[in-house]
Formats: C-alpha cells, structure tokens, sequence
C-alpha cells in the first residue's frame, strides 16, 4: 500500500521537457494491490495447507516483481538528497510494524513453548533485527521442512527486500546510464537461479543474487513506462484474464513438478511483469469481487506479517515445529478471522501512524530499542537453555 503515485500530463521536468505520459494513465495503481492481494492470498493459502495452494509460496515472487517496479518510481521522484531520502522512506514504511510483530511473536511464544524453543525464537528475533533472517532459514535449510518452531520464517523475504533497497540506488544509475550492463546483470542472476535450482535449492531460494532478477524485471517495466512517450495497453479485460493465468500457472505448477529443473517462478514473474505494465489499462468499475481484492490489498503487508505467526500459535504443539492448521473448517474459518483481526490492528495502530515520522533520529531511535531488545534476550540465551 504505497502511496499513490500521481502524474501530471502538464508537470515540467527539471530539463524543462514534459514528463512521459506512461504513468498517467490513472492517478492510482489499483492494479498493484490488485496484484498484492493475489500474492498475499497465495502465501497465507500455502501455509494453512489449503488444497492446491501448495505452490503458493510463489505469492512471494509477486511481490518482489512489484517492488523492483515501485522502487523505481519512488527514486525518479525524489529530487534532492535522493539516497537519504530514499532510506528514510523505505524504513519507516517497513520497519516499524516489522520490529513490532517479531518483538511481539517472540513474547508471545515465549508463554507457551519449550526451553529449547525460546532458544531458537531469540534466535530468528536477533536476525530478524539484523534484517538477514534470510541467511539464518539458509544456513538452517528451513522453509519446505516441517521440523523447529519458525513463526518468524516469512521475514527472510523482508530482509531480502530491504538488502535489494540498500544497493537500489546503484541499481538506479546502472539503468539509467548503463542500460546494457543492467542487463548482463539481470541475466546473469537469472541464469545463476536456475543452477542453484540444481545444485543447491535453498540457496536460489534465499538469497538476492539468485533472486535479483526478480526485482530488475519489474525496475525494468518501470524503466520502459517512463521512457516511451506512449503507451498502447491491451485493455483491462486481457488484465483481469492473464490475471486468471496467473493464478492457474500456480495451481497447475504441481503438475510439472517433476520435470528436471523445473522453475515456475519464472512464468510467475514474466506474466507479473506484463500486468504491471497493462495493469494501467483496468478501469474504475467497483464490482464486489474488485473492492475486496483492494481491500486485501491495502492490508496486505500487515497479512503478511502477522498471519505465520498467528498460524503457528494456534496449531502449536510441543516438539512439532511449524504445523498446518487442521482441514476442520471452524479451526480455518476462526484462523482467518483472527488474521484479519490483527492485520486490522498492526496497520492502523503501527503500520500507517508510523509512516508519517518525519525525523530520520526518531526511526533511529524506535530501531535501536528494538535491537537492544534483541541483544539482551539474545545473551541470555545461556540462561534460557538452563530453564
């Protein structure tokens, strides 16, 4: 739910030539929540352990298609101290309910779990803190595996999106001044994903130089809607279609499973890509079905946040690890509600009051609390494992 992004036909640029008219197609992107409620939907469907969901974990890949995209936007209208100010907003707009919901997990848990647990909870809060829970999962080879309590696990693709923000603004100058080497970059990291793939998975699956492809294909799509003075789109129904495709190419992935080197992620992030661009196209119409995906949409990092661990606690068992809820539909249906409840709560109570922090020393502060925190649960883990 970043802010909308608006574009004046009439705007004058600094070089005193009319800004493209790519992006004025609508004052808002409707589309990309649109798109995020697809990709929330997908992963919170994958851990549930909904029937056919059990490729959602590609909801993931949307998302990072989207960033790559909106992280371009974001930096071309920044007009002074750009760097900064690029850091300031991305960590006020992720941080603050981030620190807040590992915190709060690690608290939580810590009343109902075992010695042992607590130890790997302060454990994934610290790295978490660190903003590298991707390298503590990698080094675990935790995602697909049931074993250890990982109510934290869904941070790993946060921290990989905050370590693709902090090289951004070299990846901004790579494509502005050396279009071609951006693209040796990005097929480099595409082919590197596919060997990973081969010869050690969870490194394709953890880590931003197996993953960075991802992010430029939507900096890229970026790229080409600011950069061409016009913009023919196929229509909002060819949207609302290839939207369908790309729910259907996750649900069927299962199918081709089997084939060597299979990587379905790849169809997931080129149809992403071409919805992000035709995206513009999709009209004002308000039907049921497209007010509730902008309403998931618009709560969809704070779904993202708290529902692993919502899950995790309520089918916790002692000496089981991360659990499925049952197939019982009471226990889903109250799982849901419970979701929605607390995403409800962490984006009008953290998530949105926080983005309008205006000081970098206050976001400075609010984080060095939160990792003080972390350090003293952390050094006393000694104490922990003798409880």
């Amino acid at each position: 739910s970043e802010k909308p992004l608006i574009y004046n036909l009439h705007s004058i640029g600094r070089s005193g030539q009319k800004m493209t008219p790519a992006l004025i197609a609508k004052p808002i992107f409707s589309h990309i929540q649109i798109l995020r409620a697809i990709a929330v939907v997908l992963v919170v469907g994958f851990h549930m352990g909904w029937p056919g969901f059990s490729f959602g974990y590609l909801g993931v890949d949307i998302f990072f298609v989207i960033s790559g995209f909106l992280m371009f936007q974001i930096y071309s209208e920044l007009e002074s101290n750009k760097i900064r100010s690029f850091y300031f907003r991305r960590l006020k707009r992720l941080l603050p309910a981030y620190l807040f919901v590992s915190l709060a997990t690690t608290f939580i848990f810590f009343l109902v779990t075992l010695p042992f647990e607590r130890v790997s909870l302060v454990t994934q809060n610290l790295y978490a803190n660190l903003l590298i829970s991707n390298f503590y999962y990698w080094t675990e080879n935790q995602y697909f595996v049931s074993g250890g309590l990982r109510p934290l696990l869904t941070f790993w693709s946060l921290a990989l999106e905050l370590q693709f923000y902090l090289i951004f603004p070299i990846i901004f100058t790579i494509i502005k001044k050396f279009y071609r080497l951006f693209w040796v970059i990005l097929l480099i990291s595409a082919l590197m994903h596919v060997f990973l793939t081969i010869v050690s998975p969870e490194t394709a699956f953890f880590l931003l130089p197996a993953r960075m492809w991802e992010f430029l294909l939507g900096t890229v799509v970026a790229y080409k809607l600011n950069s061409q003075m016009e913009s023919k789109y196929v229509g909002p129904r060819i949207f609302y279609v290839t939207s369908l495709v790309l729910i259907l190419s996750i649900f069927l992935s299962p199918l081709a499973k089997n084939l060597e080197s299979f990587s379905p992620n790849f169809v997931v992030v080129i149809i992403t890509s071409f919805l992000l661009k035709e995206g513009f196209s999709v009209g004002e119409n308000q039907g049921i079905l497209r007010r509730i995906l902008l309403t998931i949409g618009k709560y969809s990092y704070s779904i993202y946040l708290v529902h692993l661990p919502i899950i995790c606690f309520i089918s916790y068992q002692p000496f089981s690890g991360n659990l499925k809820p049952s197939h019982d539909l009471e226990v889903n249906f109250l799982s849901i509600i419970v979701i929605a409840f607390f995403s409800y709560l962490l984006f009008h109570l953290v998530e949105n009051p926080f983005r309008k922090i205006q000081n970098f020393r206050t976001l400075c502060l609010l984080c060095s609390v939160f990792f003080l925190i972390a350090v003293v649960l952390f050094s006393s883990i000694t104490n922990i494992k003798n409880l």
